[in-house]
Order: structure tokens, then C-alpha cells, then sequence
């Protein structure tokens, strides 16, 4: 068994944790597939796309602006298209907060290196316990096997990994009390 590749093959899951989030909070909504949809694609792919393009370019002011253009680009769509489809406010939250999360993150990174992995899963996991749904105990288990495979692959130290899931929790926390939750 090569412990590496099944640590890579674990971190590249990370889409999919903010998903089942909005399959959770949307799932009764009569525009369940277009919100669903809308919301991996805008909020989670493309900007997990954009860092990974990101990251094959280098860092610099040009590279720095597209990107950032780009993570705005792909949130205005999603914010659309939430919009259109009039997701619940709780599901604007969540968004938002992945916003901030994303774009906290990117201007983070270059200085230290705050876990997405961590930052995502325990977004997911704060969305999932604050409504009341018991989805958040397995979303625990997937933060502590993203942490394992971060943290063995050498991704991050253990302060990084807990200060991403901190950081999570504190703008999924502040985007559910803005909504009134």
C-alpha cells in the first residue's frame, strides 16, 4: 500500500467537501440541480482551477492580477446565477464565506501556507453543525483524514492545517450570524 499516493488521491477530494454542503442545504429547493451546480462549479472548481494554473506561472504582479481577476470573475457568476435561482439566504452565506476563505487564503499563501484543505472542510463541517445537520460528524472525519494526508505529504505543519480550520470556522460563524442564524 503506497501511503503517498492514497494521501494525494485523498487531497484531491477537496471540491467536493464545500459540495456536499450545498446538496445538504439545498437539497428541498425546487431549483435543487441548477443551485447545486452553480454552486461546485463558481465556489469550489474554478477557483480550486485557477489556483492550480496559478501555481504552473510565475509569481508575479500579472500573474497575481489574472488570478485575482479570475477568482472575481468566477464569484460574480455564482453570486448570478444564487441569484437567479433565489438560493436561500443560509446558501449566500456559505458562499460568502467561501469567498473570503478563498481570497484570504490566496494573499496568505505567499507569506505562509494556511491549509485550503483545512480551511473547507471545517467551512463545510461549521455550515452543516450551525443548521443542525448531523452530515457535519462524517465532514469531521474527512478534516482529520485531509489533515493526515496534508500533513504526511509534507503540504503543511500541523499549526498550518489547525490555523486554516480556525479560520474557517471564524467566516462561516460570521457569515451564518450575518444571515440572521
Amino acid at each position: 500500500m503506497d501511503l503517498k499516493k492514497i494521501a494525494k488521491e485523498v487531497s484531491s477530494l477537496v471540491n467536493l467537501v464545500p459540495a456536499i454542503a450545498y446538496g445538504v442545504l439545498l437539497w428541498n429547493d425546487p431549483h435543487f440541480l441548477e443551485l447545486l451546480a452553480a454552486s461546485f462549479l463558481f465556489f469550489s472548481f474554478f477557483p480550486y482551477y485557477i489556483v492550480e494554473e496559478a501555481s504552473k506561472l510565475p509569481r508575479n504582479n500579472v500573474t497575481k492580477t489574472r488570478t485575482v481577476r479570475n477568482f472575481l470573475l468566477s464569484y460574480a457568476a455564482g453570486f448570478a446565477a444564487l441569484w437567479v435561482f433565489n438560493a436561500p439566504p443560509i446558501v449566500l452565506a456559505f458562499s460568502a464565506s467561501l469567498v473570503a476563505g478563498h481570497i484570504l487564503a490566496y494573499f496568505i499563501t505567499p507569506h505562509w501556507m494556511m491549509s485550503t484543505h483545512s480551511l473547507l472542510s471545517v467551512q463545510t463541517m461549521t455550515i452543516l453543525a450551525l443548521t443542525g445537520r448531523l452530515e457535519a460528524i462524517p465532514i469531521f472525519i474527512i478534516f482529520l483524514v485531509f489533515g493526515w494526508a496534508r500533513i504526511y505529504l509534507k503540504a503543511h505543519t500541523p499549526m498550518q492545517y489547525l490555523a486554516g480550520g480556525l479560520v474557517g470556522f471564524a467566516l462561516t460563524a460570521a457569515a451564518f450570524m450575518a444571515v440572521g442564524g
